[in-house]
């Protein structure tokens, strides 16, 4: 495994560890995204960009703010992990749980690009179910 591979799997090591609740946060969660315009962030299933190319992450923050808000737990388990260059995909099972108790379990698969320079994420296609996650993150635009 080359080094920017080990540093890309460490990116989403910490990536994974702010996306799981408790523990976790959105910021940290958002901390390992690109801050420039070069940042896209889509779900393919649902053919619908949370942020696209040039566009504002304002929306995507308040929304996984939200989301983090609703939950009492957000667990995301792997059952793979792969680095190729500036690439990673991680596949496995999402469980949480609601404030008021509903629990909901599914697949997914996620594929992330990284940028060699400043080692942040710049592409994101999560591949899930309409998660009421995901459905916060749908403008009404």
């Amino acid at each position: 495994m080359i080094d920017i591979e080990k540093r890309n799997l460490k990116l989403i090591d910490k990536w994974l560890n702010a996306w799981n609740l408790p523990g976790g946060s959105h910021q940290e969660m958002l901390d390992c995204y690109s801050y420039k315009n070069d940042l896209e962030v889509f779900a393919p299933i649902q053919n619908y960009y949370v942020v696209k190319k040039g566009g504002s992450r304002d929306f995507w923050d308040k929304g996984e703010g939200e989301i983090e808000n609703q939950m009492k737990s957000r667990q995301m388990v792997l059952s793979n992990k792969i680095a190729l260059g500036n690439k990673v995909s991680i596949e496995g099972k999402i469980t949480t749980e609601s404030l008021d108790g509903q629990t909901n379990e599914w697949n997914f698969a996620v594929f992330f690009i990284i940028d060699n320079e400043t080692g942040l994420i710049i592409s994101d296609h999560s591949y899930m179910p309409d998660t009421p996650g995901m459905k916060v993150l749908k403008s009404e635009n």
